[in-house]
């Protein structure tokens, strides 16, 4: 199996596991669930750097442009995005089908906190609220999942890039 597929795939499961767990333990609803979620970011950072090392190991005999680098990873990335959006879409739909009420909830707050009158309340949420159907979470999931992906791709492919010297001759 080709590194980034493999490597997209551990990304995606792992994932799905993290969402799984938070659900069980109730993290999900916590106060810190975002700054526990920042921490999910290194899932796929380590299966770039994973999918790159393989790579740079087993095909470009211990080299590696930063074009190869970028592209297992950002493969890695994508196919982590399409099964962990996919996974939400079902999350929510029937783990968890309370979980965007409570979200929704939960912006109502903050938006009565920073004094938004009951108007704009409504209206922000009527807005969020047609963006909220599975097709969309779809595809906003895979969207910022590709942009997230890109960023981080770029980073590791800059990291770990190593070229060959007889090639750049």
């Amino acid at each position: 199996m080709k590194p980034g597929l493999k490597y997209g795939l551990i990304n995606a499961a792992i994932g799905m596991t993290w969402v799984l767990l938070m659900f069980v333990t109730g993290l999900n609803r916590s106060d810190s669930a975002n700054i526990i979620n920042i921490l999910a970011i290194a899932i796929p950072v380590i299966c770039c750097i994973q999918a790159v090392n393989e790579v740079r190991a087993t095909e470009g005999g211990g080299w590696i442009s930063f074009g190869r680098a970028f592209k297992e990873s950002f493969l890695v990335t994508v196919i982590g995005s399409i099964f962990s959006s996919l996974f939400y879409v079902i999350y929510i739909k029937f783990i968890d089908p309370t979980f965007m009420d409570f979200m929704m909830n939960k912006q109502v707050s903050k938006m009565q906190e920073m004094g938004m009158s009951e108007d704009q309340i409504l209206k922000a949420m009527n807005q969020s609220a047609a963006m909220q159907t599975p097709g969309w979470l779809m595809v906003w999931g895979i969207v910022i999942g590709m942009f997230l992906g890109a960023v981080i791709s770029l980073i590791v492919a800059g990291v770990m890039k190593k070229q060959n010297p007889e090639e750049i001759a």
